[in-house]
């Protein structure tokens, strides 16, 4: 996007602030992104135990044939 009469090292000094934003920024979003990651499995494997959970103080569904 280069607007006329402006100088290429405009466009230049803009590529570079975006990579060093781009630099800074990633990895705190990809250490977010993991860390929502681990909470979302945390949180299915905490639903799928949470059926035994209930049905183990005494109660036991009763047996199939």
């Amino acid at each position: 996007m280069l607007i006329p009469g402006n100088s290429g090292t405009e466009s230049v000094l803009r590529l570079a602030v975006f990579r060093v934003l781009a630099v800074l920024v990633l990895p705190v979003l990809l250490l977010r992104v993991r860390r929502l990651v681990l909470v979302a499995m945390a949180s299915l494997g905490l639903l799928r135990l949470l059926p035994a959970l209930l049905q183990r103080p005494g109660h036991q569904p009763a047996a199939g044939p």
